[in-house]
Parts: C-alpha cells; structure tokens; sequence
C-alpha cells in the first residue's frame, strides 16, 4: 500500500466514514433496505440537509406501502465519550411509547389506535432503555457538542419524512444516533452522588417538540451493539406489520371509504405515567 493510500485511509478513519459504512452494512445483513447519505429539507430553515443513513423495512397492505424507516446519524466520539442523563423517575405510560412516535399521518392515527394492545407496546420496536435518559451531551467538550447536533439532526429528518406522506406510502420514523465510541449513564442516586456506567444503548425521552410530540423518543448506542440492535429491529418491524395487518385494513378502507379524511380512533392517551398508576 503506498504512503498516499495510508493517509487517504488516516483520513477517512478521522472523519468517520468508515462508520457510516459499517452502520450502513449492519441495517443491510439485517434485511433493511439502506440509503446513504440521504437528503431532507429542514422543516425550520427550508434548507437542505443531509443524513448519514436511512434504513427502512416495507409492507404492501391494501395495495398502499407501510414503511418503518430508521433515520441515523452518526457520530466519531472515540476521545469524547457520549453521556446520557437517566433518571427512573422519567416514565412513558406504555400506549404513549407507541403512540409518541413521529409518522405520516395516517400511520400516526394507526399507532394510536394500536397503543393500547400490549403485544403491541411489548415488542422490541417501540422497548424504552431503563432508565430513560432525559438529555445528553458529549464530555470534555467547550464548543460544538457532536451529539447535541446530531439529536438535532435526526429530529429534524424525521419531522420531515413524516410530512411527505402520499396516498400510497405511509411511513412510521425512528430517530437513532449511534456513536463510535464509549457512550456512559449518568444517574443522581440518593446520596446526590452521581454514578457514571458504561452502557452499550440507551433511550432518550427528549423533551424537544422538535417531531411534533411531548417527546422526541430517540435510541442512542455504541457501535458495539449495532449489528445485534439492527437484527432485533428488523426481527421486531416483522412482528409489528403481523400484529397491526388487520388495523392497518381497517384504517385503509375506512380512509378510502370517506375520501380524504383520516380514520382517528377513540383513544385517550396518556403522557405519562405518575409513580401510583405504574
């Protein structure tokens, strides 16, 4: 290999591609269908933006396209290590973790309808990381916080997928940021110290209404899990799309039945639950 090629592959491995790839390549042995370095407009400035990768799982039902889609940033944090602030006192009630997710709107009024069946809210797909995380940051850091940025990111790709629906394409949008490097909980325990653990993933409940909910519902790892955490996804959406055929049906021909309008079930859903209903 010549000196050239050493330092063209010095200086890929500094920026991160190489990460990209590999996330890419995990999503594709899991059986997703994969895009790189994708585009989106942002739904705040207008402008175009890019994301690192787009992996996405389909079903045809009543001859429309269901589509579960993970957008994905990704982020080299070898010498910063990402830090996720947990507490147990955060807590989604189990029909918001299905409902609180960003999709097309008539993929949203299918996962409200489904939020109450807990074989849906079980299933791996729509699981929150105990504790969930609150925020997160990058250590040792003055300037620009690369997760910070990439929350951002993802936030924002999903807030506008979920608005480019069409008659024929319905989609359901996870936000993932993975990270390349070592990724640490940090919780206050009672005696107000605050314990620091090595995670490998973790769920972030984002108070940002960035995506249009109370939350913004985003999974966070290591690259040490990301082939496991791509085969359990995948191994999930199959689950999901034999679970909710039959309300998928049903919202499918009731929309078609009434042209334009969107079938909108009769469910309350909770924000949270308080600690007495847990």
């Amino acid at each position: 290999m010549s000196e050239l090629e050493n330092k063209v592959r010095a200086w890929l491995d500094e920026q991160g591609y190489p990460l990209e790839m590999r996330v890419a390549c995990a999503f594709r042995r899991a059986g997703f269908r994969i895009r790189q370095s994708d585009y989106y407009r942002d739904p705040t400035t207008n402008a175009q933006r890019e994301i690192d990768v787009v992996a996405h799982i389909d079903r045809e039902i009543e001859g429309r396209l269901v589509r579960v889609q993970f957008m994905i940033e990704c982020k080299l944090s070898r010498s910063k290590p990402s830090l996720m602030f947990c507490s147990p006192d955060i807590r989604l009630a189990p029909p918001a973790r299905v409902a609180q997710r960003t999709a097309s709107p008539t993929a949203s009024a299918v996962l409200d309808g489904l939020a109450q069946r807990k074989e849906i809210q079980d299933l791996e797909l729509f699981c929150i990381i105990e504790p969930p995380a609150y925020g997160a940051t990058q250590a040792f850091t003055t300037g620009s916080d690369a997760v910070y940025t990439a929350l951002t990111g993802v936030g924002a790709a999903v807030t506008a997928e979920a608005k480019e629906e069409s008659q024929s394409v319905h989609v359901i949008l996870f936000p993932v940021v993975v990270v390349e490097g070592k990724l640490f909980s940090c919780v206050l325990k009672d005696d107000t110290s605050i314990s620091v653990t090595e995670i490998s993933r973790g769920t972030l409940l984002w108070r940002n209404p960035i995506a249009g909910n109370p939350h913004t519902i985003v999974s966070i790892l290591s690259d040490s899990c990301l082939q496991d955490f791509a085969t359990a996804s995948a191994k999930s959406i199959q689950q999901f799309f034999t679970l909710s055929l039959d309300h998928f049906e049903k919202v499918f021909k009731s929309s078609s039945s009434v042209g334009s309008q969107i079938f909108q079930p009769d469910v309350f859903i909770p924000d949270r639950l308080e600690p007495e209903d847990m």
